[in-house]
């Protein structure tokens, strides 16, 4: 397994799965039986998820299995982010790592900045 500022196959599928469990959150939130039965139908607008893939980005199918499922189960509206370069800032070369609290520093104002483009 290679780790570095490269990124690694097994990063890109945490960073799925971390996606993944960002959007279990959001609908337990809203729903106490998330696990059990998929949200009510409202007249409010959906909850909005964006999948923002660190490059190397897993496969557009890995990506696309990932975004159907949260509209399936969960009635999200998802957009798919173009891929971007994991911040050399987070890898912590000592370690061999990425720093958590850093990637989700700079991942926030990105989120924002692609959220207020996407016009909502």
């Amino acid at each position: 397994m290679k780790f570095g500022p490269t990124g690694s196959a097994a990063m890109r599928y945490l960073v799925a799965v971390g996606v993944a469990f960002a959007a279990f959150l959001a609908a337990d939130s809203r729903s106490s039986s998330a696990l059990v039965a998929r949200p009510e139908p409202s007249s409010s607008p959906p909850t909005r998820v964006l999948v923002l893939p660190l490059r190397p980005a897993p496969p557009k199918a890995d990506l696309q299995a990932v975004a159907d499922a949260l509209r399936t189960f969960y009635g999200f509206e998802v957009v798919i982010a173009k891929a971007t370069p994991m911040p050399k800032s987070a890898w912590t070369a000592p370690r061999r790592r990425w720093r958590a609290d850093k990637l989700l520093d700079w991942l926030e104002p990105q989120t924002v900045a692609l959220d207020d483009g996407l016009g909502r």
